[in-house]
């Protein structure tokens, strides 16, 4: 009587570890990029952030008349904050934000100076917003453009518009 044995062949290993090996080198690469996917993520989620409480900022503004042109506006109880054409100015920024790993950087300080036609600033404030894990060539706006994994927000340049709201993730 013959007895079987029961197993695999070399051959069929040798194949099933090319096959496995073949889709490690494929797949891999999609889950070792968590930290780039996680920073867009999170600016993705700051955009949404800063979006959603300028709404809240305009319609406070909107109650108080303040459409147009510099103004300010009560939030938080007691706090008041800065705006422009009804939007929260980009230097007052960081104070409608809770995002203590994170960095606002100044490139414009802006001048809310009416020319020409009203609620239309002489120069509109530009602010960047960076993580605090990311690693700066210089503390300024240079470095920021540099690392290229940030959020700007540029100040409503003309009434009726909201400011701008950028997300650069090339370098992230």
């Amino acid at each position: 009587m013959k007895t079987q044995q029961k197993g695999f062949t070399l051959i069929e290993l040798i194949i099933v570890i090319v096959v496995l090996g073949i889709l490690a080198v494929t797949a891999a690469p999609q889950f070792f990029n968590f930290a780039k996917d996680a920073r867009v993520a999170t600016l993705e989620g700051i955009q949404g952030s800063i979006k959603g409480a300028n709404q809240m900022v305009y319609g406070r503004a909107s109650i108080k008349g303040a459409t147009l042109g510099a103004s300010d506006v009560i939030v938080r109880g007691t706090s008041t904050v800065n705006t422009y054409n009804g939007y929260v100015q980009a230097a007052d920024l960081e104070s409608i934000l809770d995002a203590a790993d994170f960095e606002f950087i100044e490139k414009t300080a802006g001048d809310y100076t009416d020319t020409g036609t009203a609620g239309t600033p002489t120069t509109a404030g530009v602010y960047y917003v960076i993580s605090s894990d990311i690693t700066l060539s210089s503390a300024d706006a240079a470095g920021v453009e540099a690392a290229a994994c940030y959020l700007s927000y540029t100040d409503s340049a003309t009434a009726n518009n909201e400011p701008t709201i950028a997300l650069v993730t090339t370098g992230c």
